[in-house]
């Protein structure tokens, strides 16, 4: 094989894969009714193009008074649910799309009660 056959070869790998892309998205911060709580939510997407399929993650992070609560991915398209225990306390993340084009929107539960619901919005670092 010569230089150029696998030059061109490279240069095409590289063409059909693409690169990676990075976005950050973070809720607004909350405070529930009893203001005990300050919340935020902040996601990670990755998308890396493959050969033959596109590799989606989305990383979320739930913060409660600024401390990391809770953490795991959501589905491909940004929807799932997260559950972990806080203060003694089960606590659940749930978010949810309308569509392909709207924002993503996580409700906070801890026990029964609501403490936080915001949607994520994209933000630079």
């Amino acid at each position: 094989m010569n230089k150029s056959t696998i030059l061109l070869g490279a240069v095409t790998a590289l063409i059909l894969t693409g690169c990676t892309s990075k976005m950050n998205y973070k809720s607004d911060k909350m405070i529930d009714s009893s203001k005990k709580y300050n919340i935020e939510i902040r996601m990670k997407k990755t998308i890396e193009p493959g050969f033959f399929v596109t590799d989606v993650t989305n990383k979320v992070t739930l913060y409660i008074n600024d401390e990391i609560v809770l953490k795991g991915n959501l589905d491909r398209d940004e929807s799932g649910e997260l559950q972990g225990i806080y203060n003694n306390e089960k606590l659940n993340l749930a978010c949810s799309k309308d569509s392909i084009f709207s924002p993503s929107f996580c409700t906070v539960h801890l026990g029964k009660k609501r403490i936080g619901e915001s949607k994520l919005e994209i933000y630079q670092r």
